[in-house]
Order: structure tokens, then C-alpha cells, then sequence
């Protein structure tokens, strides 16, 4: 009897299926210039992702943030132009297509899972793999760890500016956590030659 690995790891296909859409849509936006192509490809790409379970809420954030780094870039264009390139507003949308889809994207896909498939599968070197596992799981410590800092600042009702001592100790803390990881890294020494507690393949009936 064969296990059913969409209903055990269900994560790995919509990882993989969404790194393949975001990867075409991607390509699309490059491609194409016209505004409304683009808007139909981020369109599709963001229901999607909605339907895998991205929060509406949570896409309106980001899509708030990346228009605003967007307007931020806009303005430095217009206070300080380029006399050899004229002005094109497709390549704004662009960019706030690009980054939303790329933001968003880090909701759903679970990229330990589609790293270590293709370390396991023999599709990316190893040696590669591991530090970017590491620097994908730190993401997730490093937002722990300064919501940490934060809440013991207001339990001490520290005076003052609590950023610049929260940034202070957060930055020890990832100096140390880096140095850690790197001695891991080299302890555990990096060959391809691994064995795995879980199975990351593929497998579609």
C-alpha cells in the first residue's frame, strides 16, 4: 500500500506549484510591458495565493508596504531625473508587482521544504543547501528574539529611547547566533553524502 504524500506533506505541492508560478509569473512581468498584461498576471498569481491561504489582511500590508517603497522610488526619480532614460511608468508597476508577489509569496511557500528536496534529490549541491537553510530558519529566530527584547524593555518600563538598546542587543544576539551557526556548519562538514529523518520527495500518483 502506498501513502498518499499530498494528504502527509501537502506543503511540498503547493510549495513546489507556487515557486513555479511565481517563477512564470515573474518572467511574465519582465516580459511584458503593457499594464494590463501585467495586472492580469499579478491578478492570477495573487488569487492563487489567496486560495493556498494567504490572508487578505496580511496581502494589504504587504501590498501597503511595497507602495510605499515604490512612491519613495518614484519621488527620487522625479526630484532627481536621468537625462539619458526617459521616464517610463510601467517599469513602477513593475517593481510594485515584483516585490508584492515576492513578499506574499514567503507566506506560502515553505522553502526549507523545496530546499531540502533538491538537496535530497541531487539538483543542488549541499554545500549550498545548508547555509541557506540556516539562513532561512534564523528569519523566523531573529523576529522571536526582538519581540523578546521589545516585551523586556516594557516589563522594566525602560526610560528613554528603547530602540537604539534593543537594536544593541539584538545585534550581539545575531553576531553570536552567526558565529554559532558557522561552526555548526563546519562541524557538521558539509558532504552529500546525508541521511534524512524525513522524506522531502515528490511523489504524485
Amino acid at each position: 500500500m502506498k501513502l498518499n504524500y499530498r494528504l502527509i506533506y501537502p506543503e511540498k505541492i503547493h510549495s513546489a506549484i507556487s515557486a513555479m508560478v511565481l517563477c512564470v509569473v515573474l518572467i511574465g512581468l519582465f516580459i511584458f510591458s503593457q499594464p494590463l498584461v501585467m495586472l492580469v498576471l499579478f491578478g492570477l498569481a495573487v488569487g492563487y495565493f489567496i486560495y493556498l491561504g494567504l490572508s487578505l489582511i496580511r496581502f494589504i500590508k504587504i501590498s501597503l508596504y511595497t507602495a510605499s517603497f515604490t512612491g519613495l522610488y518614484l519621488l527620487m526619480v522625479l526630484f532627481f531625473p536621468n537625462t539619458d532614460r526617459a521616464f517610463d511608468s510601467s517599469v513602477f508597476i513593475r517593481l510594485f508587482f515584483v516585490s508584492t508577489l515576492s513578499l506574499s509569496s514567503l507566506e506560502i511557500i515553505y522553502g526549507e521544504v523545496i530546499l531540502l528536496y533538491l538537496a535530497q534529490q541531487k539538483k543542488f549541491p549541499v554545500i549550498f543547501i545548508y547555509p541557506l537553510l540556516f539562513s532561512l530558519s534564523s528569519i523566523g529566530l531573529f523576529k522571536q528574539k526582538f519581540e523578546l527584547y521589545r516585551l523586556n524593555h516594557q516589563m522594566r518600563q525602560t526610560k528613554g529611547w528603547v530602540l537604539p538598546k534593543i537594536l544593541f542587543q539584538f545585534l550581539v544576539f545575531t553576531l553570536r547566533f552567526s558565529e554559532s551557526g558557522a561552526l555548526s556548519l563546519i562541524a557538521r562538514g558539509l558532504s552529500e553524502n546525508k541521511f534524512y529523518y524525513y522524506d522531502f520527495s515528490i511523489k504524485i500518483r
